[in-house]
């Protein structure tokens, strides 16, 4: 017999799961910043450590010969020790294991199939309202792969139940609507794999039990939690994550689980006739805790505040995000622009346009003193954006040029920002954002030039020019403005946007934005001050 073949005895089965207990130990935070389901309360990896941690300092003293005998003391003590919604389930999968191993004297390969099974029905069974895509699809689908796995090896079945469970870790948020707008796996199931791999390594002697893993994520995304998700949730009203024990006799866990279902919400009710631990989230604990004095003594009282958790929670979450969060340089010129980049949350703003482009030693110096290691560049002009590339060649951060020919797809860009996104990922959006605006601009000419062949644009004139190319000319702004127009708008505009600058003011700027929207009344027009000098107006047309 090789040694991946040896059976498990009883105090076996328990140090199996105390080198579980160490590598889940390693990966709390990690589970709980993963935690967002049924709350987000960031607990997960602390209650399911906590609920192990009883059940194995409880049945080291106490395991038996017999497997049997010993998976009935842990079952006992998960049962007294489960603590949170994670806890709870953890009791629910000792109960199982519990059952399926009843009188056998040993462990092996077979036995854990079977153990698995019993699991995931229990776990099933002991809750009001199951959802897949959470540590029950994790329990199932790994005791599918043990059976499939027919085998009285140990490390092979554990080796097959670790691949399927990390599997469905990472489809999670294919089943969850709630792990797919966050953009992160099920904390739970999660957890689960994790302790499914400590049991591997002690079976097979291969691999550390400090490992701190990096989780499965979800296609697309960065691995952090999704800021427009911690907004979603910033008013939701949870309750209080109620627990206890009851203590009596005859009781009917069918009943107490129908009664559990009117008072709150993920309910979960375990144990047996004599003893049953309840857990549900209500926002009256205190009848719940009637309910139960009315049915035997009651003890273990746990009563958490759950919007707190939450709070506490999406605090932590925010400030991982801002300090992950890349910074953003941008070239801008004119006091009202530089104002809309502030408005948009970059502060890192290099003085330039046109007619004054900063050097690479100016865009190195900016983005040397941004805040963070990670840095996109928005160049807003086609004549500064080689000397990005080269400042950024030079940097010693990591550095992404979005090449933004114009102020106005930087701003266009800008609105992706901030958004508690990676910078490859900032950077890419930002980058797809170019080619949602057209961009234009009038100004007076200060030569003669030929716009195409036959039209000419004389000195004084005014001159319009459209994602860089002149396009009309005119004596008067008006005339100009149709021209530029007339060219730039397509079947699918909608808005325009005219930022004046220095040669303008604001009541000129409104009354030409009134007559354009007569001339073209199917789009929407807005003036906005830009302050930008020599040019009357940037034009940004969606």
């Amino acid at each position: 017999m090789t040694v991946t073949e040896k059976r498990y005895d009883g105090l076996g089965l328990v140090s199996m799961f105390a080198s579980a207990l160490d590598l889940l130990q390693a990966n709390v935070p990690e589970i709980n910043r993963l935690n967002v389901f049924p709350v987000p309360d960031g607990d997960t990896g602390t209650n399911m450590y906590l609920t192990l941690l009883d059940v194995v300092d409880n049945s080291l003293p106490r395991a038996a010969a017999s497997v049997g005998e010993t998976s009935r003391v842990m079952a006992d003590a998960a049962l007294d020790g489960g603590r949170g919604n994670s806890g709870v389930l953890l009791s629910l999968f000792f109960a199982g294991m519990a059952e399926a191993l009843d009188g056998c004297d040993d462990f092996g390969g077979r036995e854990l199939a079977r153990s698995l099974a019993s699991a995931s029905v229990h776990a099933y069974g002991g809750i009001g309202h199951p959802r897949e895509g959470t540590i029950l699809t994790v329990m199932r689908e790994s005791a599918d792969a043990a059976q499939e796995a027919d085998s009285d090896d140990l490390a092979q079945v554990l080796g097959a139940v670790c691949e399927a469970a990390l599997d469905t870790t990472a489809r999670t948020p294919t089943m969850l609507a709630v792990l797919y707008r966050a953009g992160l796996v099920d904390s739970g199931g999660y957890g689960f794999y994790v302790m499914l791999e400590g049991m591997r390594r002690h079976v097979t002697g291969a691999g550390a039990l400090d490992e701190e893993f990096v989780p499965p994520q979800p296609a697309a995304d960065d691995g952090n939690i999704s800021a427009a998700f911690l907004d979603e949730i910033e008013e939701e009203e949870y309750g209080f994550c109620t627990q206890f024990v009851i203590h009596g006799s005859g009781l009917d866990k069918d009943a107490i689980m129908r009664r559990l279902m009117e008072l709150g919400d993920s309910p979960v009710v375990i144990g047996n006739d004599a003893v049953v631990r309840v857990h549900v989230h209500t926002s009256e604990p205190g009848e719940v805790v009637e309910y139960g004095e009315g049915l035997g003594e009651v003890g273990n009282r746990n009563i958490q505040d759950m919007d707190e958790q939450r709070e506490r929670y999406s605090s932590d979450r925010r400030a991982e995000l801002a300090q992950d969060d890349p910074s953003v340089v941008a070239v801008v010129q004119g006091s009202g622009l530089e104002r809309i980049f502030r408005d948009q949350g970059i502060e890192n703003l290099v003085s330039g346009g046109d007619t004054m482009n900063p050097s690479v030693g100016d865009l190195l110096r900016a983005i040397e003193d941004a805040p963070t290691d990670g840095v996109v560049i928005l160049p807003n002009n086609r004549n500064i954006i080689l000397a990005a590339r080269q400042a950024a060649d030079r940097s010693s951060k990591t550095v992404r040029v979005v090449p933004s020919r114009t102020v106005t797809q930087g701003i266009a860009a800008g609105w992706e920002y901030p958004e508690g996104k990676s910078l490859d990922r900032l950077a890419e959006d930002m980058e797809e954002r170019l080619g949602d605006v057209r961009s234009g601009a009038i100004f007076s000419a200060s030569r003669d030039s030929e716009i195409q062949p036959g039209v000419e644009v004389e000195a004084g004139q005014l001159a319009a020019m459209l994602d860089d190319q002149l396009v009309f000319a005119s004596d008067t702004l008006e005339d100009t403005l149709t021209g530029l127009l007339n060219s730039a708008i397509q079947d699918d505009s909608e808005l325009v946007t005219l930022y004046w600058g220095q040669p303008m003011d604001a009541q000129g700027a409104e009354s030409l934005a009134r007559w354009a929207k007569r001339s073209f009344p199917e789009i929407e027009f807005e003036a906005v001050e830009g302050g930008q000098a020599h040019y009357h107006l940037f034009l940004s047309i969606e």
